[in-house]
């Protein structure tokens, strides 16, 4: 009841957030001009410093861990790949089909990691899920303009990018030139000045609300009906096909306690909030990724409950 609980406590105030932004469409507060403003906010400064912030405050320098890193980073790339692979083959619309991969290997596990890892084990168990966040976050961003750019509105007519375009496209991405920074600023003798920081952690802090806030009042009922099998495809993939698989793979692997947990956040959190705004930045179906988002954060409170009660009932926390 405890992991119910937090599970609730996290996934409530998201959705909170989003109905908001539902509401004050309604009542006229926001139209379409604040909407696609924050967007592109959110996408080109608050969220690349989110990103930054992240990597910065995350110590890495430290001892890590070869295998944990070693098998997270290579679960992601082989989902990936899959997903390119076979998902083009049931869904044939382009933008509907890259919003789909990104939704099911990219989770909100920026939001979800520290908090349910503290939860399970307490503050001194969130080592290994600090040390993934700073490496897997950062994957994620590449792969998402990868995917998102390869599957883009804009080559929907059979034309195709071309890798320098495509490689043009990660580059010039805010969320990668974060990470590279957020890096090189790491890998510095010295720490930047803490106001510097400061200021940098008190502007990120908006990125989730701003972006829920506009995630909101672009979400339709009667789209999320219209993308009903999409949606069912890919909340399913999100929140139980995928971590099922992986969960699985991680225990007969021989990962247990802090280091299983770390990975239960990775696998089982819910899509990303960033991918909506991703989403729409590179011309793929925002909509479908808005409700892939919503929709899978309202179920998460339940699968991510499930698998926390599974694994402590079997002993491998």
């Amino acid at each position: 009841m405890e992991n119910l609980l937090f599970a609730l406590e996290v996934v409530l105030p998201l959705f909170a957030a989003v109905f908001l932004g539902y509401f004050l469409r309604i009542k006229n507060v926001i139209d379409d001009r604040f909407i696609g403003g924050a967007n592109k906010l959110s996408f080109r400064v608050i969220l690349p410093m989110l990103l930054f912030y992240n990597i910065v405050s995350n110590d890495i320098s430290g001892a890590v861990d070869a295998k944990l890193v070693g098998f997270a980073v290579a679960s992601v790339l082989v989902l990936v790949g899959l997903l390119v692979a076979f998902l083009p083959l049931i869904v044939k619309e382009r933008p509907k089909c890259g919003v789909l991969i990104q939704g099911v290997f990219r989770t909100n596990f920026l939001l979800f990691g520290l908090q349910l890892v503290t939860n399970i084990f307490g503050p001194q168990g969130t080592g290994p899920v600090a040390m993934l966040v700073a490496i897997i976050v950062p994957l994620f961003n590449v792969l998402a303009v990868l995917v998102l750019t390869l599957f883009s509105a804009r080559y929907a007519g059979g034309q195709r990018p071309s890798w320098k375009s495509i490689a043009l496209d990660v580059v010039k991405n805010p969320l990668i030139i974060a990470s590279a920074l957020g890096f090189a600023v790491s890998a510095l003798p010295f720490e930047l000045p803490r106001f510097i920081l400061l200021s940098v952690k008190d502007i990120s802090a908006m990125a989730t609300p701003l972006a829920l806030l506009a995630l909101g009042g672009t979400f339709r009922f009667h789209s999320a009906w219209k993308n009903v099998r999409y949606l069912a495809l890919g909340v399913v993939g999100r929140l139980l096909a995928v971590p099922v698989v992986l969960l699985g793979l991680a225990i007969a692997v021989g990962f247990r306690g802090e280091q299983l947990a770390a990975l239960l956040a990775l696998y089982a959190s819910p899509v990303a909030v960033s991918s909506y705004v991703m989403a729409v930045q590179t011309e793929c179906d925002g909509d479908l990724a808005a409700e892939l988002v919503v929709f899978s954060t309202v179920f998460s409170a339940f699968t991510i409950f499930g698998f926390v009660y599974v694994c402590k009932a079997l002993g491998f926390f």
